[in-house]
Parts: C-alpha cells; sequence; structure tokens
C-alpha cells in the first residue's frame, strides 16, 4: 500500500480496487479500475479499460521518449529497417523485455510484430501457420 501511496494513488483507490478492481497486464497490481484508461464503449454501453494501468503506461511512455532521445530518427526517406521493404521506418522497434532500441521500423511492421507479442516465437508460430497454406488447390 505504501508504494501506491507513494505514486499518487489515493486510500480510497485502494480501498475500491479491493472491492472489485483491475489487474494490470505489467505491474500484476490490483487497481481500482478508474486507474485504467477508458479506451472506448462496448456494445451494451459499458466502458473498455486499458489493459495497462496509468502508471504502466506513464513508464512506458516515458521509457521510448528516453529511447528516442538516445536513437533519433533516421533521415527522411530512409527505408524500413525490415529486409525488402520499401516503406518509410518511422517507428522505433524495441525488446519490451531488455528495453533496447532494435532499429527503426514502418508501421505495418511494427504493428505485426507486436500482434506475434514481439518474440521470434510468435513470429515463427505465424510462419509455420502461413507455410500451411502455400500450395493452393487447383
Amino acid at each position: 500500500m505504501e508504494q501506491l501511496s507513494f505514486l499518487g494513488v489515493s486510500d480510497s483507490s485502494i480501498a475500491s480496487a479491493a472491492e472489485g478492481g483491475k489487474i494490470c497486464g505489467t505491474c500484476q497490481r490490483l487497481l481500482a479500475e478508474e486507474l485504467f484508461e477508458a479506451n472506448y464503449r462496448n456494445l451494451d454501453g459499458t466502458l473498455r479499460r486499458s489493459s495497462r494501468c496509468n502508471f504502466c503506461k506513464k513508464e512506458a511512455y516515458q521509457h521510448l521518449r528516453r529511447l528516442k532521445q538516445l536513437h533519433p530518427p533516421p533521415a527522411k526517406g530512409t527505408k524500413c529497417a525490415v529486409p525488402n521493404c520499401e516503406r518509410m521506418g518511422t517507428c522505433l522497434d524495441h525488446d519490451h523485455q531488455t528495453g533496447l532500441a532494435r532499429g527503426y521500423i514502418c508501421s505495418q511492421h511494427n504493428s505485426a510484430f507486436a500482434y506475434c507479442n514481439d518474440s521470434v516465437e510468435g513470429v515463427r508460430n505465424l510462419l509455420v501457420y502461413a507455410s500451411r497454406w502455400t500450395e493452393r488447390p487447383g
């Protein structure tokens, strides 16, 4: 509780978390739902909230800002670092486990890699799936 109070979380937020809060997908802490950004409304009108708490989102944003200071964007017109891609490398790709920058890639490859959980294993699994469909019936 002291750690949460240090982060500016009120006692009432801690109490409401105990009454039915949400677990942050990053720090795994049980927090009050109001500490998660409301993304949009579901069809039934209920709020859909982020899987990461506001503290973890802020920390991730600050880390990315520091990385971009250490690794400034390449010159305008620089291609994506993924081989054979002709799109512009506008997104700083980084390892979410180590925090190290990997390079600037296009937004499509950045999204694709994120959907594969930013892992080589995730990309391999997708390739295994895709390879099942390389031969199409007549």
